[in-house]
């Protein structure tokens, strides 16, 4: 078993699926969850809509071959492609990564209850913790659980799992399972949005502040991997993709029209420009042939235009005010997670950041030595000399 620092010492699984698992959803987190799950020795059915989109998949699980540390596993074969209306073995679990709109999502999969054994288990990964549009799935009998898995989910180990009693109970025996796999599983209360997506939605806010303020999206990256990131906001972005977020937004403010929304007019922008990341080969950088990120003068010109159509006023940054800046950001956005109990434990919020994020400590622990008085004149960076959107 894989133990972590959430999930040592956790018993041997006694949950075993006997057929495939079933991975839907058309992303690049539905290739790397599939990627996962062959890896860990599972038989996966990967579900493409038609032959156009098994034609995409099947590059982009090459790319992750390619890249593999282990080119020599076997898992490639273990990863069966199909097409929406062939015939497989019906699976006990399935987990889906779409980016869809919630009611679409919930439609799409209410039409694959004919791939699935009764009672089966369904993983929706998620930005918003609103069940709604999977109630009738529940009603059905099957056993749905609302998830946010850590992007890219064949390297990275962490899974928040959605919780509420009112509900469903706790899958103990899933979450044993999960675990064993090497996920560090954390369960979070049923609020809007999970402990990750708070975080990191928080980070990526300011990261866009300073942009529309005047840094460059390298000068930040490169600002936070010098003070020990291990890789910075933008990068990060390109290689998750640019649209999950968006429609996460988008659903969002059409579910909360009388909440005042933080206005991604940068990343907003991109992805209606079809600059979705490193998937398709530009999103905050360029990625000729697939390679590695290189500056794209483009993106610099649609943020000094967005900028002057808020009104912003611009100016330089240094590294060390983007450094205080965005890890002041950072501590705000954890300890509002934890005023609003979403989990009980100041150390689980600090390790969920700091897997998330790659953070070389946890924001609570920084909050902690900065002190309240300076992180407050931290915040106040961006709005230096003028005031931000």
């Amino acid at each position: 078993m894989v133990s972590s620092p959430l999930t040592a010492n956790a018993p041997e699984p006694s949950l075993r699926f006997s057929g495939p698992i079933l991975v839907t959803g058309e992303s690049a987190l539905q290739l790397s969850l599939a990627a996962f799950f062959a890896k860990t020795g599972h038989q996966v059915v990967l579900l493409d809509d038609d032959e156009a989109a098994r034609e995409r998949s099947e590059h982009f699980l090459g790319q992750i071959l390619r890249h593999d540390d282990q080119p020599d596993n076997d898992w490639r074969s273990r990863i069966v492609q199909h097409i929406t209306d062939e015939t497989f073995p019906r699976a006990e679990l399935l987990v889906d990564a779409g980016n869809d709109r919630p009611e679409d999502r919930g439609a799409r999969l209410a039409a694959l209850t004919d791939c699935l054994v009764k009672g089966a288990r369904i993983l929706i990964q998620t930005t918003i913790a609103d069940i709604s549009p999977y109630q009738g799935l529940i009603d059905a009998g099957f056993n749905v659980r609302l998830v946010s898995f850590q992007a890219p989910a064949h390297r990275a180990p962490l899974l928040e799992i959605a919780k509420d009693e009112r509900i469903f109970a706790t899958d103990a025996e899933l979450e044993t399972w999960l675990s064993s796999l090497g996920k560090v599983c954390v369960p979070v209360v049923f609020v809007d949005g999970f402990l990750a997506n708070r975080i990191e939605r928080r980070f990526y806010e300011g990261a866009e502040r300073l942009l529309l303020r005047g840094a460059l999206p390298y000068e930040i990256d490169e600002a936070l991997v010098a003070s020990g990131f291990s890789i910075g906001p933008f990068e990060a972005q390109d290689l998750s993709g640019l649209d999950g977020p968006y429609y996460a937004r988008r659903s969002e403010r059409e579910r909360l029209p009388e909440v005042r929304h933080f206005k991604a007019l940068v990343s907003d922008r991109m992805v209606e420009e079809g600059r979705l990341g490193k998937k398709v080969g530009v999103g905050w950088y360029r990625y000729p042939g697939g390679g590695g990120a290189v500056i794209d003068p483009l993106i610099e010109d649609l943020i000094a235009e967005e900028a002057h159509f808020a009104k912003i006023h611009r100016r330089e940054f240094s590294a060390d005010e983007i450094v205080l800046y965005l890890k002041a950001v950072l501590a705000k956005a954890c300890e509002a997670c934890l005023e609003a109990g979403i989990v009980e434990e100041a150390t689980t919020v600090d390790r969920v950041a700091s897997l998330v994020l790659n953070l070389p400590e946890g924001p609570l622990a920084y909050a902690k030595k900065r002190g309240a008085e300076a992180l407050a004149v931290d915040l106040n960076i961006v709005t230096a000399n003028g005031s931000a959107s």
